[in-house]
């Protein structure tokens, strides 16, 4: 928290100089950097929990990417954009304003599909999967569950080709939450030896990132995978085999 705050007071005074030089000069440039600063410490706001604080930044945010998207409108320009919704609907989501979340969220997504389109780097088709991810979860909050499957079996192929094609360890990552955002719906429908096979492929992967890469994430997603897959077996019966996992 204390660092928290050491961070806040350097990027409000760097949002300061953003903001002077955006009223002095006001280059396009100039914009972007200011969003950037805003994007920052709104972050710490809302890693603080605060997070109106957050929302009122991030729309700061947004009305600039939307401000030069609209007059510049490079890729990157439409990216920034695509971005900035997503930041204000995470806020609305941790509100519980799912429906509003939902909207921005489908916007960054149209924003997404257009630029896989028409340029399809492997940045622009991971934005894309993670896009679909996002939808999908407000769809299984919402209890719309073939709704949100569907969107994670998007989600999926694009994460598998990325692992196949570039296979970075965060392209690696990315598959094993799929297998197991897949696997989560086959869990709340029912289809528990689906689901335990899927978990048991996302394991697998986080086993490796754990044991070749071993951040404290990779650790906490094989810990994760380890209580996914026990509480199949406990749904099962299959007691001994889930305490050993637990």
């Amino acid at each position: 928290q204390g660092r928290l705050e050491e961070a806040l007071k350097l990027y409000q005074k760097d949002l300061a100089i953003r903001e002077e030089l955006v009223q002095t000069r006001g280059a396009p440039e100039d914009q972007r950097d200011l969003s950037v600063s805003y994007n920052k410490v709104a972050a710490i706001y809302e890693a603080q929990g605060k997070l109106e604080e957050a929302l009122k930044l991030y729309q700061k945010d947004l009305a600039i990417a939307e401000g030069l998207a609209q007059a510049r409108g490079t890729p990157e320009d439409q990216r920034d954009l695509s971005v900035s919704y997503n930041r204000v609907a995470g806020i609305y989501e941790a509100q519980g304003k799912m429906e509003k979340a939902l909207e921005l969220y489908q916007r960054g997504l149209a924003i997404r599909e257009k630029l896989v389109q028409a340029r399809g780097a492997p940045e622009d088709q991971r934005d894309l999967s993670l896009s679909y991810g996002r939808i999908a979860n407000i769809y299984k909050a919402q209890g719309k569950l073939e709704e949100a499957l569907r969107l994670y079996q998007w989600r999926f192929k694009i994460a598998e080709g990325l692992a196949q094609t570039r296979g970075t360890p965060e392209d690696q990552r990315d598959l094993s939450v799929s297998y197991n955002k897949v696997a989560a719906i086959y869990e709340a429908q029912g289809k528990l030896e689906e689901a335990l096979k899927l978990y048991q492929k996302g394991l697998a992967i986080a086993e490796g990132l754990a044991q070749t890469r071993g951040t404290p994430e990779d650790q906490r997603d094989l810990s994760v995978s380890y209580e996914r897959i026990a509480a199949i077996y406990e749904a099962q019966g299959k007691l001994e085999e889930a305490l050993k996992l637990y």
